[in-house]
């Protein structure tokens, strides 16, 4: 077991990370067809087709690393 507090902290920095990425998620029919661009509700979405490649293909892509397409083939 590693106890270095580099590897320990990026541990649970990814932890975070994968947790805030599942929160994001949203479904269709009970299925994930996508991420949210905001979690934040009282944020206009004007620049949807900006928010749309800066933040779907960043979630696509750990997707696609996790082995998880049925997800991205849903976007």
């Amino acid at each position: 077991m590693n106890n270095d507090p580099l590897v320990i902290e990026a541990k649970e920095i990814r932890q975070a990370a994968e947790e805030l990425l599942l929160s994001s998620l949203f479904e269709y029919q009970g299925e994930a067809v996508g991420t949210r661009a905001a979690l934040s509700a009282s944020i206009a979405a004007e620049n949807y087709a900006d928010c749309f490649i800066r933040d779907s293909v960043p979630s696509a892509l750990v997707f696609l690393l996790q082995g998880r397409s049925e997800i991205v083939r849903n976007f």
